[in-house]
């Protein structure tokens, strides 16, 4: 079957403008017309909702093509904003993680040969005429070096340079679709988060740097499994490094894997997490189902995508940790004042909202409880509750800016629950809640 004819995501800046100001003026259109239906009494759920998915599909289409910060904030939109949206428009934008335009192969060899030089260049022979992956800043080929397997990544033309223009216009959308709900929430932490992320991820030489420390990292257990960089093939828009052969996660589920492999593989994805952030400080924040291969023959995870790792001091998991256990053992004056000082919530709250943040821990710490061990993953019960008690804090919050320190943290923590869920898994936590009180009681 011909694959289709594909085009490289645009490099201008007043493309890339025009296009996102275009598709909020699209949306934001649609938005009016419906409300003003509401204020008249002719408002039909389902041709609302049929709208709010057109509107989806306008953003996934529009940040499809842009790719870059554009497409990365689409991603988290379908993630981070799932609790204000309808679920069929989630389902929308979390299309983003698998579509998207390419670059043509005569393109990608010309970075390869301006990146590398052409001596280094030559010696990546049978690059792919296809990508094998493509993600929001690049996109990957398998080629051969010295006649092993290699995966090399190729950074999409004026994506760093577009960073700063592309967040300030989505930021200011943003903010645009959070009036149109009636939201006063600030995104000026979280837009800086992503900021400084991005930057981050479009510097390939320091991916190269930061897999090549997590790889080491990553020794200390058998079940993961972390590519090879060749440093000598990198530069900052291309990263060259040992091709991982494996099924695709969303694959592997989908292939009716027995219980007794779901539960061999949850228990390495939570222990994955629990290692990166209470052992290690160091998180691979980006919990995409496709930065993860399922390899049986070796009972392995291999891992992918190291752009968009994030560092913990101790003192920030000390107080992280802290305030889980003052909320398992119930003293919540404590974990308040810990808060507090994590800038989780602001001294100037009112009573209500104190309490209402206090609800809200005790209900996400819920996995933690002894009396419901093992814990299920697939509690929707745990999901719905969780979620209402979030929303309910941030309503009546007034002065409390949304906790950038945990935007990407949670990103993954929610990732890997969300993992754990497609796995249909129930694990004992004692042991971790164990480990957490024994260092920082």
């Amino acid at each position: 079957m011909p694959s289709k004819k594909k085009s490289p995501p645009s490099q201008s800046t007043l493309f890339r403008t025009a296009k996102l100001f275009g598709m909020a003026a699209s949306v934001a259109s649609q938005e009016i017309t419906t409300r003003i239906g509401e204020k008249f009494g002719k408002s039909d759920p389902v041709k609302k909702l049929k709208k709010q998915m057109n509107q989806a599909h306008e953003l996934v289409s529009a940040l499809s093509e842009l790719k870059g910060a554009a497409m990365k904030a689409g991603q988290w939109l379908g993630i981070e904003a799932a609790d204000l949206l309808p679920p069929e428009v989630v389902s929308v934008l979390r299309q983003l993680h698998d579509q998207g335009s390419s670059l043509p192969i005569e393109q990608v060899q010309k970075i390869i040969n301006r990146e590398l030089g052409l001596d280094k260049a030559g010696q990546l022979q049978e690059l792919s005429v296809e990508p094998i992956g493509s993600a929001s800043i690049g996109q990957v080929h398998r080629a051969k070096l010295n006649g092993q397997d290699v995966a090399v990544k190729v950074q999409f033309p004026g994506i760093a340079k577009a960073i700063e223009s592309d967040l300030k216009v989505l930021r200011r959308i943003s903010e645009s679709f959070l009036a149109l709900s009636q939201r006063k929430v600030s995104l000026k932490a979280v837009f800086a988060e992503m900021r400084d992320t991005l930057l981050q991820e479009a510097n390939y030489e320091l991916e190269a740097s930061l897999l090549t420390e997590y790889g080491q990292l990553a020794k200390t257990n058998s079940a993961w499994r972390v590519p090879t960089v060749y440093s000598d093939f990198c530069s900052p828009r291309v990263l060259t490094m040992s091709y991982e052969s494996g099924t695709r996660l969303s694959d592997w589920l989908a292939s009716n894997p027995s219980p007794q492999d779901l539960a061999y593989y949850s228990e390495k994805f939570l222990d994955l997490y629990f290692t990166e952030f209470f052992e290690w400080g160091v998180v691979q924040t980006d919990p995409n189902f496709a930065n993860f291969l399922i390899r049986t023959d070796t009972r392995q995870i291999v891992l992918l995508d190291f752009g968009a790792i994030r560092r913990y001091s101790e003192d920030f998991r000390r107080l992280y940790f802290q305030v889980m256990i003052c909320i398992h053992d119930q003293q919540f004056d404590k974990a308040y004042e810990k808060g507090i000082e994590l800038g989780w919530i602001d001294r100037r709250e009112s009573k209500e909202a104190k309490a209402l943040f206090i609800e809200m821990l005790s209900q996400s710490s819920r996995p933690f409880d002894f009396k419901q061990m093992p814990f299920d993953f697939t509690d929707e019960r745990f999901l719905n509750e969780t979620r209402a008690s979030t929303i309910k804090l941030v309503k009546q919050l007034k002065y409390t800016a949304p906790p950038h320190s945990l935007i990407f943290l949670h990103r993954k923590l929610g990732g890997i629950y969300f993992i754990l869920k497609s796995m249909k898994a129930k694990i004992d936590l004692r042991p971790y809640i164990e480990k957490i009180r024994a260092r920082y009681s």
